[in-house]
C-alpha cells in the first residue's frame, strides 16, 4: 500500500528534533522516539497515539535530501517506495493517484516506477498491474 511521504516519520528530522528546545518540553516525544526505534515502517497510522507535532519529524519533500541523507538506507519512506516498486499488486491512497496518471510513475523525474500496466477500479479505488499485453476485462 502506498501512502503519501507525509504519513512515514523523517529519521533526519527525528534526530534534529531531539535537540530543539519544543521536543525537551514535549513529554509524547520521548515516545515517539521510543516508537522509532521499534516501528518497521514508520507509518504514523501504526503510531499507538496521536502526536499534536508529527509534522515537525514526517518526512517532507523540502527537506529531504534523498540518497544524500545520512538516514537514507534506514529511511522508512524509501524502504516503503522500494517494496513499491517491486510489487506486483499496488493499493494506492487517494492523494497518489493523480501523480501516477499524470507522471505515470511514482516520482517526478519518472524514473522510479517502470510504465506497468495498471487497473483501476472506480468501486474500490484500486491499482494493481498486470502483466504486459495482457488486459482486464470490465
Amino acid at each position: 500500500m502506498l501512502k503519501g511521504r507525509g504519513n512515514y516519520l523523517c529519521l533526519q528530522d527525528a534526530a534534529a528534533a531531539a535537540n530543539e528546545l519544543w521536543s525537551t518540553a514535549d513529554s509524547q516525544f520521548g515516545q515517539v522516539r521510543e516508537w522509532a526505534r521499534t516501528t518497521e515502517t514508520g507509518d504514523v497510522a501504526e503510531l499507538p497515539f496521536t502526536y499534536p507535532s508529527w509534522y515537525e519529524i514526517r518526512a517532507d519533500s523540502d527537506t529531504c535530501k534523498g540518497p544524500d541523507c545520512r538516514y537514507f538506507e534506514p529511511c522508512f519512506y524509501y524502504r516503503a517506495k522500494k517494496i513499491a516498486e517491486e510489487a506486483s499488486v499496488i493499493l494506492v491512497i487517494t492523494p497518489s493517484i493523480s501523480r501516477i496518471l499524470r507522471y505515470g510513475n511514482l516520482s517526478r523525474k519518472r524514473a522510479s516506477f517502470p510504465n506497468t500496466p495498471l487497473s483501476f477500479s472506480m468501486r474500490r479505488t484500486t491499482w494493481k498491474t498486470l502483466p504486459r499485453g495482457r488486459s482486464e476485462s470490465a
